[in-house]
């Protein structure tokens, strides 16, 4: 898939989906239209933020690398992913998949920098929770690359899988980054996430 103008034209119809969300459309991308849903995180800073963090968010691409989860669970379960707000990296996703084996490499080695030590436990720890962590330059080809632990909620991307995946953020305003539902992709990319062709 060629991402080279994929990125801007997403953004630039976001931009305009965005601007005529209605209270239903903000909660539902929240995670705020259940009690369910409510419940979840509804003590931290961010939830309250959470709203207006999407009335101002840019969608960006992230490569979804590891996840968490059992059989026994069907609610949100968390997930790790790549992903930079620098227009060469949103171009040319596979640079973030460049940069996930290398991460998962350090996976169980003693022979660390300190830098790199940090980051192996957050790789490791099924329990860790993080957000704008980032990569140190080694291993990301010298790319700002961010790491962040994100919940999956099953229902509202029921095809989830690891790689290529949607998200919002606002750097800005939030350190908080959630997934784009399902429903909210453009037509093109719900098809091929759904075949499993949305790729790099």
């Amino acid at each position: 898939m060629d991402f080279t103008n994929i990125w801007e034209k997403i953004n630039s119809d976001w931009l305009l989906k965005r601007a005529s969300f209605n209270k239903e459309d903000l909660a539902y991308l929240a995670y705020q239209d259940t009690f369910r849903h409510r419940l979840e995180g509804f003590m931290t800073r961010v939830y309250y933020q959470r709203k207006r963090m999407l009335s101002q968010s840019n969608l960006f691409l992230a490569y979804v690398f590891q996840d968490y989860s059992n059989d026994f669970n069907s609610g949100s379960y968390p997930t790790w992913l790549l992903f930079s707000p620098a227009s060469e990296v949103n171009q040319n996703p596979a640079l973030l998949k460049e940069t996930a084996t290398k991460v998962l490499s350090i996976k169980g080695r003693k022979d660390l920098s300190k830098e790199d030590e940090t980051l192996r436990k957050l790789v490791e720890e099924p329990l860790s929770d993080c957000s704008f962590v980032e990569i140190p330059s080694s291993l990301s080809g010298n790319h700002l690359v961010y790491l962040s632990i994100v919940y999956v909620h099953p229902e509202r991307i029921p095809s989830f899988h690891l790689g290529l995946a949607l998200i919002c953020s606002a750097p800005s305003l939030s350190k908080e980054v959630l997934y784009l539902p399902l429903k909210f992709y453009p037509d093109e990319l719900k098809n091929a996430y759904i075949k499993g062709e949305f790729i790099c």
